[in-house]
């Protein structure tokens, strides 16, 4: 399903943050999509496409243990997911 690819994205954004924070920090924490907004699909399916998928995620806003990401999905050059989303950052329970 072509929804699979929110989670690639957010994979992607969940990387650019734990990079951008210094990477592993002590004790753990847990990242949560906490909505996302003006998605656009062009296509049904991602699993019959024959080219590599370009995930790409950018930080517009930061807040505290809070993001907001504009992300796209795209294959061979055409956008197939476009949309924005709020990422939570919140320590892991033990």
């Amino acid at each position: 399903m072509i929804t699979a690819g929110l989670e690639y994205a957010a994979q992607a954004m969940g990387v650019h943050v734990g990079l951008l924070n210094g990477g592993l920090r002590s004790g753990k924490q847990i990242g949560f999509v906490g909505s996302v907004r003006d998605v656009t699909f062009t296509i049904n399916r991602l699993d019959d496409l024959t080219q590599d998928l370009t995930v790409t995620a950018t930080r517009l806003l930061e807040g505290d243990s809070s993001y907001i990401y504009r992300f796209s999905v795209t294959h061979d050059g055409s956008a197939l997911i476009e949309g924005r989303a709020s990422i939570f950052i919140r320590a892991a329970s033990s």
